[in-house]
């Protein structure tokens, strides 16, 4: 299958989860009164919208892996406009299935009106939406802007994660997770020039020694007491054989579990295709 229609299949499919997720939140707040895209958090974060995007772009996903598909800019653009169009279609569905004393909706209000009455009428509920809610009057509108940038938000993050897995070039095909390697160590001195050694010997192309001289750094155990820690994660392509190498030191904060990267000590490295790990150098 070509590029481009790959392309097209991967927008068909985030179309279809675009549609099954419009139709799943469109009936919940049908027959609930629950709008699950319109949870947030302090009125100013969108965590409904944000969720429901991800849903609605995960075939997005699902269709990038499945056909090794690697985004492109194009492609972008088609997500974000999905991720724009589930918010009008959810309100179109809502809008076309609403009865009000047995009569639909539509048959006596157009789909602009019912939606700037909708949005005028938009309420914040707390604690249990106690009275019926708060009415937002205009506001509406500016929470429904929030909830399209959730939905952007969504879509973008889910088209971002695609885009930063590892890729082989040569056999257009994803990279497949090998192993992940951390070596933890007291100190961020001797973390920094252990880790040191084996970047000079990556950019030197002595990958073989690079594994080797990681593997022996370090303890292969975290303690209590321990600072620093030096990550190397290996992929490689099932096709050719070839190995994506990523390194990265990181620095535990003083007193807390919570582990940053060391600056300009993050890198990553191609082998040549027909690579074995294995044959680490003695």
């Amino acid at each position: 299958m070509g590029k481009t229609a790959k392309e097209v299949a991967v927008l068909l499919a985030t179309g279809v989860t675009t549609l099954l997720t419009c139709i799943v939140l469109a009936f919940v707040d049908l027959t609930t009164g629950f709008s699950l895209y319109g949870f947030s958090l302090w009125f100013i974060v969108p965590v409904g919208a944000l969720l429901s995007g991800f849903a609605a772009a995960s075939g997005c996903y699902l269709a990038g892996r499945w056909l090794n598909y690697k985004p492109t800019g194009t492609l972008l653009i088609g997500v974000l406009a999905l991720s724009a169009m589930t918010f009008f279609l959810i309100n179109y569905l809502d809008y076309y299935f609403t009865t009000v004393d047995g009569q639909q909706v539509r048959e006596f209000v157009s789909f602009t009106d019912y939606l700037g009455i909708a949005l005028s009428n938009m309420s914040l509920c707390v604690h249990g939406c106690v009275g019926g809610g708060i009415g937002l009057g205009p506001l509406g509108y500016v929470a429904a802007g929030l909830q399209v940038l959730g939905f952007f938000v969504g879509g973008a993050s889910v088209y971002g994660y695609l885009s930063s897995l590892t890729y082989c070039t040569e056999c257009a095909r994803y990279f497949s997770s090998e192993k992940t390697e951390k070596r933890y160590f007291p100190e961020v001195a001797a973390a920094a020039q252990a880790h040191g050694e084996v970047l000079d010997l990556l950019r030197g192309g002595q990958f073989h020694a690079a594994l080797a001289r990681h593997a022996a750094s370090g303890e292969g155990t975290r303690q209590r007491h321990f600072g620093a820690v030096s990550e190397l994660r290996l992929h490689y392509c099932k096709n050719c054989l070839r190995r994506h190498i990523r390194v990265v030191l990181q620095q535990r904060a003083e007193g807390k579990n919570d582990w940053k990267a060391v600056p300009k000590t993050e890198a990553e490295f191609e082998t040549g295709a027909q690579f074995y790990p294995s044959l680490v150098a003695s």
